[in-house]
């Protein structure tokens, strides 16, 4: 019987890839990470990053994206070397008109213990379909929902 060898790679273990999607985002000292909500669907990382460097060293910035579809949640989280900077974004980029979208800026959740960084809640578990049903049914019966609603 073939076994594979076990333990061969010692060296790696610091270097272990998050179980989750991808590297954690940087994080910057308490008080200097922000959330950003009421993002515009199109907007990028980039976009992010770009929006909220005037105000700062950004280390990072990350829009969530759905897994399954790639599509943006419409929040994100920005990431700034000093609690200064965070502070000025909230001032100034809080109610700032995107499009027709007004932000919400906030600082990140600071947890009594920041090397345990509680992961994002998960997704609900239904998608907006099951909802979609619901509203059809409001409007008679399925077999006509093909016709132009």
């Amino acid at each position: 019987g073939y076994s594979s060898p076990g333990g061969q790679l010692p060296d790696h273990r610091q270097y272990a890839p998050n179980p989750h999607t991808g590297p954690r985002p940087l994080e910057g000292p308490a008080g200097a990470n922000l959330f950003i909500y009421h993002l515009p669907h199109d907007l990028t990382d980039a976009d992010l990053a770009t929006a909220f460097t005037p105000f700062g060293n950004v280390i990072s910035a990350k829009v969530y994206v759905d897994r399954i579809t790639g599509e943006s949640k419409g929040f994100g989280f920005v990431s700034y070397d000093s609690v200064v900077s965070a502070e000025l974004a909230i001032e100034q980029m809080n109610g700032f008109q995107i499009g027709n979208k007004r932000l919400k800026v906030q600082h990140k959740r600071v947890h009594k213990a920041p090397s345990q960084a509680a992961p994002p809640p998960p997704p609900p578990m239904h998608g907006g379909h099951v909802d979609m049903e619901g509203l059809v049914g409001n409007f008679g019966n399925l077999s006509t929902a093909d016709g132009d609603i």
